[in-house]
Parts: structure tokens; C-alpha cells; sequence
């Protein structure tokens, strides 16, 4: 029996012995300490720099987090993207709304404007989460996430062209981050299932399943800084681990100094005994999955995490898990591991939830009624099959999952109200509770309605995973007093991965205060008590012996858990066991659980152990001559080792050392050169957490190689134009009684020569790199020498060079164009690395003489002033930065145009004040080159000295009187800009004119003279 059949007062089940035996309630929450800082939100920008939100702040790391630079624009950061190191915006929550905030410079300053979004259809309550995406500085993207159950991923897109000035809302199937490669192109996978990947080839307008590409976000997601989760509670304690990795998988400090997150909290005890067979009412807290775990997963989290209740789909035409699993037999098991049950029917949805009539119900009250009504029938025939009601189809609690929806739309809440009446009026008439699952903004609809509902399950996220001290209470929008005196659940955060014990789920988390169920014929089997006092002791290289405290109960037999796996099985009169076969150097953890008619127990506390260190295995050399006074020394890696102590000695007793050193990993090799034509001593010993292995040791001899050579070019840190540079270095003398042979000489990207983009042999002290070298980059060098029996000596010292940046990429002018004006504007492709341009223009193709000599820092360059008319002019441009300056570009050419002269304005004087509103604007008449036809006058009028919208924008055709006459009148008490700028017949133009402005008076007058 799950639930009482006098459905209609369930405040009965409530009952105060109850309450204490669950030991909490759901209001005041379990013990928790206090709230340590989170990370919110994090992306790597650039090989090691990016940003962090966390603890409410926005942080910034050049060095993968060794330091950090607090860059917080304001508080209520909801979500953050940056392009690269210097240009950034935040999407901040305001009263009224949210502000955007955005960067150019790293976060220093910020500029904040209010972001101009159209009409959200959804209320405050709804947003779950928003992802923000730029591509380009006027190219971005906002999704909204809308709060629903598991089973359904909704939200809402909108982008801008204009760098967030404006937002245009577009269609999304998926309430996910998108990502976009250009302006119509984009992708957003996820979903319930978590496999959905929808593409939209004209910028959100429209969406088309995907599911055979890869989207490009999966792909980005792949790399960089990487959050790892781990929890796990024992013996009433719950341990929560956070850290974040880098890409070296090199745990990360936090700008709080920490590298590791950690949270201790007390949980709810967990029993499988309920004090009433007719209650299940409950305090603690909960999950629910789209999918639900398999039993192995199930049985992991009951041992490890804080959740004692998971939710059941059992069906539905909106859910979107199959959820094959379940069955009466899988519930009864789960049963039997400790779990409460809160079944959920996913059907169809409000009215104005969707434009799909599959997807909703009638808008119509009295069908709504009676689908409200055969939905309740459809799912108690689950429920009953699933062994969840008595034999008759009563005695248990179904929850409705109704998602938000517009609380604005009358007709929309009122068929909501009248389904919902439906489903109650069926479950109550069947023996059952009636339980909704909704947001607070709809749910507030139903209280004191007819057919009200027995308890709501809230759709409220305020946090973004597992919270010990969340209640069911406390929300704004539905009073305190609704549905209170243990009828309340509330889910608390939206769909996120927490990781307990070595199971890792994708969930809602819940707290509950109210009616849950259980197996009828569970039974309220109460699982056995767990054994205590585990203890390890005699840890050898290989094993462990385990002893513990029996159970206060009689049981059958204890297993024994290595890792969350069960390892051994022993008679339940044994109270011990001896664990073998382990590797060395190796950690394990343990516990121990009772069984009594199949039902496990509660996990004993747990023991970790470290197996003692085995002896490394010597790899090389042993006891021969080597082939380099630096050799490299090796060994196989021993399981669980932290690193390796290494010495080397001139003495079999190691009475001295030539080396002392120690190594993380399974190699050494000296960082200087040996004595030659010496017998050496070496031996290592690995280290862990339980010590110091036994040493390994052998020997070698040392040969008598050539000395280390001298680098002669080029010179140290040289910035060198040529992509296959020539290297060189000084011949070297070998020793007497030896025969040179060959030098090595390697060239790589880091000191370390770990992975050399040259490793080659010569017999020449000259090497020309025979394979073009990548530009904007540092290159490292050394070259040893060995004699004919290949035994080299030293390394040189290392010298490094500069390949200097590429050279630019000329775009327009096009090469050979004839121009229209005397005032072009250069383009050339960005190149990498520069911080800066030189552009160069000149009447000769050898630059001997400039006429331009100019820098620029953006990749493009307007002439601010006329160059000669009707010329055959050449140009190029250079990189400069901290590898350049690069190799001047191609060299092209254009001709300038011959247009007419730039325009002198005459009246009405700059800033005059005039009365007329239709004036008289005139300027000097341009004066039109040999050869050439004048055209007619451009004249503009504006608001804005930029001309961005021009009042008027129109043709004079005569070159002089050079005037205009306004024909409709200006505004009063209002400033205007004007210039003009002449055409001649061949569509060649001047400059503007200089930009005048005058203003209208207050009190001006427009008279009409019309007949």
C-alpha cells in the first residue's frame, strides 16, 4: 500500500512520528556548511588564457589560472563570452530587465547599454539559463532556456548584426547553445535525449534535422579546460569534489587559491522502512532523469549520493525517453535498494504551448475536461501494471507534468484549469492522489478550484546542481500557504551532470515535502542495518586484510565492495576477509554491506589503502657502453608510483654521486655531460604515498666522443625573413685515437626538443632547414657530434630565431583598377602577429620616391587627403610586430580619377542661426580638370554628422550658380549638417566638401508663396 484511499485529506498521512523518523524536514533542508564559491560558467579563449564566472565573478588567466585578474563588469552576470584576449561581453540581470556589458580591452573598461529585446514570451520565472555567442563584433547570439522538466528542452533565440544595438528573435528547436559559422549557417544539438542536432541554413529562420553531421559546437567542446565532478557520502557524511583541468589535464588554482572545490554536508539517514504502509509521504530530497538508470547506477547513487526518491516517467504522448526498463519487477528492485518513487505522466501540453495540435489539448473547457479526465485513465492503467497501486488500480500518486505556459493568455489558463480538473476529478475517483507538475506561475491557477489538486511538484530553478538546504518553500510567485502542511515538491535545478561515486547522470535535482509511493508489494521491507567500524590493516605489495563490526541484525551473508564493485561474498557469522591479487603500487578503497532476504544495506564506512611500492624494472643501459655523455636512463613505470629517485656514482657503493636527482616520469637524462671513458653506477627507487621502494641498479661506460660545437649563425634570437633559413656552426676537433662522423642538429618549437620539427644527420657544418618553416614563430636549435662508432658528445648551447610574420595579402584597390576619386581606401588581409601596418605609395614601381609613407593598425587604410589626379600609382604594405617587420608585400598598381574639385561652402555660415525653413544653401562652384565633362553636385542634409540617415539626399545638374533651395521646410529649433561633393561625367567624384551645420530658430516661420 502506497497511499491512503481517502484521497480527499491527505493532510491525515501527515503525521508527526513520521516526521521524526525521516529525521529533517524539507523547509529547514539537511545540515549543511556554508556555501563555498562555484564555478558558473568557463571557457579557454587561446592556448592557455580565458575566462572564469565564479562565486558571482568574472575572472580572467594569461597561464591556465596561475593568476587571475578580477574583470567583473557588475553583478548578476548571467552569461560571457569573449572573442579573443581583449573583446568580450556579459548579458547582466537588471530590475526591468538585462543590461549587455561589453569590452575591447580585457575586461578593463566596460560599456554597458540596456539589451533591446523583443517581447519575451515568457515571465522572469521561466528563463533557466541564457548562452551568449559572438562571432564576429557585430555578429551574435542569445538563447534563452526556458525551465522545463527533463523530458522537454525549449527556449528562445534571438541575434544581432549590429553588435547589440538590435535583436531580431528567430526560430529554435532546442532550448541549447548554438553555434553559427556564418550569418546562416548554425547548429544546436542536446535535447531530452541528448542526441538531437538540428542545422539551419538561413540564420534560425527555419531548422532541419541534422543527425549525420557533427555539429561544430560538439567538435569545439572536445578541447581545452575540462570540469571534473566527484561525490560521494558515507555513514551520514556526503563529500562533493570540483576541480577544473586544464588541457594538460593539470588540475587548475581558482582565483580563490584552491584547486579543488569541496563541500561537507550531513544527508537525510537513508531507510527503506516506511513508519505507515499507508503513507509515503516524505522530506528529503530527489532526481529525475529523461532516462532512467540502469539498476548497477541506481545501486551506486543509493550508496553514494544524497538522493533517496527518483522520479518514474511511466508514460505519456510528450515523453521523450523510452524508458524501457522499467517494469514491476525493475521497480520492485529498485525498491529493495531503498528508492521512493514520484511516477510522472508526460501528455499533451496547454493550448498556446505550441502551434502542433498533436502537442496540446483543446482550448475548449469541456474537452479539455474529459482529456484531462482519459489522461488520468491511460496513466493508473500504467501505474497498475507497473505494480505501483493496489490490485484495484488504487492507493498511489501520479504526478502531471504541465509545462509553463503564457499566464497572460485567459482562454490558454482557463483550459488548463478545466484539464486539470479533468485529471484530479479521475485520480480521486480512483483511490488516488492527483499531483501537478508545473511552474508557479500556472500552478497558483489551481488552488481552491473544485477538483484541487493533492500536491504540486514546482518547477522553480534557483540553483544550478545539488543543494543541501533547498526547500519547497520560499517562492515569489505562489504564497506559502498553497498546497503547504507536506503537499509540496519543488524541482530546484535543471537538467546538469553530477557524478556520485563512479556513476555520472544527467539530472534534475528536487526537494521534497510531500506524497510519494512505492511497490505495492514491496511491502515496507526494512533493509538490513549496515556493519560498521571497517578497518584495513596488513597492507602488503599485493593484498590487504579487511575486518569490520557485524550488524546489530541477523543476516545471511557481507559483500565486499573494491572500487563500487563487488569483489567477494562471505557467510554472514565472518567478519573478515583477505583482499589479494593487487598490484603493486596501487590505491583501492573498500566497503563493506549486509544482506537479509536479498536486501542489501546501507554501505559501511569506507577504507582507502595504498599497496607498497615494487622495485622499478632498469630498461637501459644495462652494463653497456653508451653513445652520449648525457644518456638517457630508463625504466619501466611502476603502477601508483608519485616519482622516482635516480643516482648515479663513480662508486659501486654510491659513497658519491654524479647525479642525485628525482623524476615524475620513467626517464632521465643528465643536464650535463659525464666524464669520458668512465665505468658509472646507477640505480633508482620508485616513491609513493607509503614510501620508498627497494633500488634497482646496473652500469655503463661512457665513450670518448667529439666536444659540443659552437653556433656561429644565425645570431641568438635573429629574425630571419627566409622560411628555410641556413644554420651554421664551427667545425669541431675530435679527440685523438677517434674518427669524426656526423652531426646531429635539431630544430623545434620548445627548449625541451620533446617533439623536434628537424632531426637530421650531416657531415657538413652548414644545414639549410629543407622544409619551409612556419611564419610569427619561435624556433629553437643545437647541434652535437658524434665519431665513427656513433657516439655523439654534448649538445651545443641552444640558440633560438625568429621566422619573421608572413607578408600582407593585398585586397583592394585591385591591381591595374582605374579609380573613381583621388581618395581610395587600401585594404590587405590581416596577418598573424602584427600589432601594426606600413603602407607605402609612390609614381615608381621601385619606391624610390614616396608619396605615402603611413601606419596603420587596422588591416585598412582611407587617404585623408587627395592624391595626384589621373596618375598611375604604386603600392604595398609590410607587417610590423614583435617577428617583423615581414617582407614587404606584392606590389600593385592602380590610377586615380580626375574628378572635378572639392566644393567650397559659402552660406549660411557654420552655425549660423537662420529663420528660414526652406533656405538657400550655396557654395563655390568646382572647377572641372581638362579633358573632362562636369556631371552634377551631391548634396546631403542630416540630423548626425556622420550622415548615417540623411534628411535629404539629392543631384544639383548645374555647375554654377553651385546652390540649392529646400523646397520642403526644416524643423524648428533644430541643428542640421550639410556638405556637397561634385561629379563629372565619367562617374568620377571629389571629397566632401567640409561638413557646415546651422540651426533653426525657435520662433522660424514657413511662409508658402503658392498662388
Amino acid at each position: 500500500m502506497r497511499v491512503s484511499k481517502y484521497v480527499r485529506t491527505l493532510t491525515a498521512l501527515c503525521l508527526a512520528a513520521m516526521l521524526l523518523a525521516l529525521g529533517a524536514s524539507a523547509q529547514a533542508g539537511p545540515e549543511t556548511a556554508a556555501r563555498v564559491p562555484s564555478i558558473d560558467a568557463f571557457e579557454q579563449v587561446s592556448a592557455r588564457a580565458g575566462w572564469m564566472l565564479f562565486g558571482g565573478k568574472l575572472y580572467w588567466t594569461k597561464n591556465d589560472g596561475a593568476a587571475w585578474t578580477d574583470i567583473t563588469p557588475a553583478a548578476n552576470i548571467q552569461a560571457v563570452d569573449f572573442l579573443d584576449a581583449s573583446r568580450g561581453w556579459t548579458v547582466v540581470s537588471v530590475t526591468n530587465g538585462y543590461s549587455l556589458a561589453s569590452t575591447t580591452d580585457g575586461g578593463r573598461t566596460w560599456q554597458t547599454r540596456a539589451l533591446r529585446l523583443p517581447v519575451l514570451r515568457a515571465a522572469d520565472a521561466s528563463i533557466a539559463k541564457i548562452f551568449m555567442k559572438w562571432r564576429t563584433e557585430s555578429h551574435g547570439w542569445l538563447v534563452f532556456k526556458l525551465a522545463t522538466g527533463i523530458n522537454f528542452s525549449r527556449g528562445m533565440l534571438f541575434v544581432t548584426f549590429d553588435g547589440g544595438e538590435t535583436w531580431t528573435e528567430r526560430e529554435i528547436p532546442l532550448g541549447e547553445p548554438v553555434t553559427f559559422t556564418d550569418e546562416n549557417n548554425g547548429w544546436v544539438s542536446g535535447g531530452p535525449t541528448g542526441n538531437e542536432t538540428f542545422r539551419t541554413r538561413d540564420g534560425g529562420r527555419s531548422w532541419e534535422s541534422d543527425s549525420e553531421s557533427r555539429a561544430p559546437l560538439e567538435v569545439q567542446n572536445e578541447a581545452g579546460w575540462r570540469l571534473e565532478e566527484s561525490g560521494e557520502c558515507a555513514g551520514g557524511v556526503c563529500v562533493q569534489e570540483v576541480q577544473l583541468l586544464t588541457r594538460g589535464e593539470v588540475p587548475m588554482r581558482l582565483p580563490n587559491g584552491q584547486t579543488v572545490l569541496r563541500r561537507n554536508f550531513s544527508s537525510v539517514q537513508k531507510t527503506s522502512l516506511f513508519t505507515d504502509p499507508n503513507t509515503t509521504t516524505y522530506a528529503g530530497q530527489g532526481f529525475d532523469a529523461c532516462e532512467i538508470p540502469t539498476l548497477p547506477q541506481m545501486q551506486e547513487w543509493w550508496n553514494n549520493s544524497p538522493y533517496s526518491a527518483v522520479n518514474l516517467y511511466i508514460g505519456g504522448s510528450m515523453r521523450a525517453c523510452a524508458n524501457t526498463a522499467l517494469t514491476s519487477t525493475y521497480l520492485l528492485k529498485l525498491y529493495n535498494q531503498g528508492w521512493r518513487f514520484i511516477p510522472t505522466w508526460v501528455g499533451p501540453q496547454a493550448p498556446c504551448w505550441s502551434t502542433n495540435p498533436a502537442y496540446v489539448f483543446s482550448s475548449t473547457e469541456s474537452v479539455a475536461y474529459t482529456q484531462g479526465v482519459n489522461e488520468a485513465k491511460a496513466a493508473i492503467a500504467v501505474a497498475k501494471s507497473l505494480g505501483l497501486t493496489n490490485a484495484d488500480g488504487a492507493g498511489t500518486i501520479i504526478y502531471y507534468d504541465l509545462e509553463h505556459f503564457s499566464e497572460s493568455d485567459t482562454i490558454c489558463r482557463n483550459a488548463a484549469t478545466a484539464f486539470i480538473s479533468g485529471w484530479t476529478y479521475q485520480m480521486q475517483s480512483s483511490g488516488n492522489l492527483a499531483g501537478v507538475y508545473a511552474s508557479p506561475l500556472n500552478a497558483v491557477d489551481w488552488w481552491g478550484i473544485e477538483y484541487q489538486p493533492d500536491a504540486v511538484w514546482l518547477a522553480h530553478w534557483t540553483e544550478a546542481s545539488y543543494t543541501s538546504d533547498a526547500s519547497v518553500y520560499g517562492s515569489r510567485y505562489i504564497p506559502d500557504t498553497y498546497w503547504n502542511n507536506h503537499r509540496r515538491l519543488r524541482q530546484y535545478a535543471g537538467g546538469h551532470n553530477e557524478t556520485w561515486g563512479n556513476v555520472t547522470i544527467n539530472i534534475d535535482s528536487d526537494v521534497l515535502d510531500g506524497p510519494l509511493t512505492v511497490p505495492d508489494s514491496g511491502g515496507g521491507i526494512p533493509a538490513p542495518a549496515a556493519p560498521t567500524g571497517l578497518t584495513a590493516d596488513s597492507v602488503t605489495s599485493t593484498g590487504v586484510h579487511l575486518t569490520w563490526t557485524a550488524s546489530t541484525d541477523i543476516v545471511d551473508n557481507y559483500l565486499v565492495f573494491m572500487g563500487g564493485t563487488q569483489i567477494a561474498s562471505v557467510s554472514g557469522v565472518t567478519t573478515s576477509y583477505e583482499v589479494q591479487n593487487l598490484a603493486c603500487n596501487s590505491a583501492h578503497s573498500f566497503y563493506v554491506k549486509a544482506v537479509k532476504d536479498s536486501i542489501q544495506s546501507a554501505a559501511s564506512n569506507h577504507v582507502n589503502i595504498t599497496t607498497t611500492t615494487c622495485a622499478p624494472t632498469l630498461l637501459s643501459p644495462i652494463g653497456i657502453m653508451v653513445d652520449s655523455l648525457q644518456p638517457k636512463l630508463t625504466w619501466q613505470a611502476v603502477d601508483g608510483a608519485l616519482g622516482y629517485h635516480i643516482q648515479v656514482s663513480l662508486r659501486a657503493d654510491f659513497a658519491t654521486f654524479a647525479i642525485n636527482a628525482n623524476s615524475l616520469t620513467t626517464s632521465y637524462t643528465p643536464a650535463s655531460p659525464l666524464l669520458a671513458k668512465r665505468r658509472y653506477y646507477w640505480r633508482v627507487t620508485a616513491v609513493n604515498a607509503s614510501g620508498a621502494s627497494d633500488w634497482a641498479s646496473s652500469t655503463f661506460v661512457t665513450p670518448n666522443p667529439p666536444p659540443a660545437p659552437l653556433l656561429v649563425s644565425p645570431a641568438n634570437k635573429a629574425l630571419v625573413t627566409d622560411y628555410t633559413p641556413r644554420l651554421n656552426w664551427a667545425d669541431v676537433t675530435v679527440p685523438t685515437g677517434t674518427v669524426f662522423g656526423h652531426y646531429q642538429i635539431q630544430v623545434a618549437t620548445n627548449t625541451d626538443f620533446a617533439s623536434p620539427v628537424q632531426d637530421a644527420t650531416t657531415i657538413s657544418s652548414v644545414f639549410t632547414v629543407p622544409t619551409p618553416l612556419l611564419p610569427n614563430t619561435v624556433y629553437y636549435w643545437h647541434v652535437r657530434a658524434a665519431n665513427s662508432l656513433g657516439h655523439y658528445g654534448a649538445w651545443s648551447a641552444t640558440r633560438s630565431f625568429r621566422s619573421a610574420m608572413r607578408a600582407p595579402i593585398l585586397v583592394s584597390p585591385a591591381n591595374g583598377a582605374t579609380l573613381l576619386n583621388r581618395r581610395p581606401t587600401f585594404d590587405w588581409r590581416d596577418v598573424v602577429g602584427a600589432n601594426g601596418y606600413t603602407l607605402q605609395i609612390s609614381r615608381v614601381s621601385t619606391f624610390a620616391t614616396l608619396l605615402v609613407n603611413t601606419s596603420s593598425v587596422p588591416s585598412t587604410f582611407t587617404m585623408p587627403g587627395d592624391l595626384p589626379a589621373n596618375t598611375t600609382l604604386y603600392w604595398r604594405v609590410r607587417a610590423n610586430g614583435v617577428n617583423g617587420p615581414s617582407l614587404w608585400s606584392n606590389v600593385w598598381y592602380f590610377r586615380t580619377g580626375n574628378p572635378p574639385s572639392i566644393p567650397a561652402l559659402t552660406s549660411p555660415l557654420k552655425g549660423a542661426v537662420i529663420d528660414d525653413l526652406t533656405p538657400r544653401l550655396t557654395w563655390r562652384a568646382s572647377t572641372v580638370p581638362a579633358g573632362t565633362t562636369f556631371s552634377h553636385y551631391q548634396i546631403q542634409i542630416a540630423t548626425d554628422s556622420t550622415f548615417a540617415s540623411p534628411l535629404l539626399d539629392t543631384t544639383v545638374s548645374a555647375l554654377s550658380p553651385a546652390e540649392f533651395t529646400l523646397t520642403s521646410p526644416l524643423a524648428v529649433n533644430t541643428k542640421y549638417y550639410w556638405r556637397v561633393r561634385a561629379f563629372n561625367t565619367k562617374g568620377e567624384y571629389s571629397a566632401w566638401s567640409v561638413v557646415w551645420y546651422f540651426r533653426t530658430s525657435a520662433t522660424a516661420v514657413f511662409v508658402w508663396m503658392g498662388l
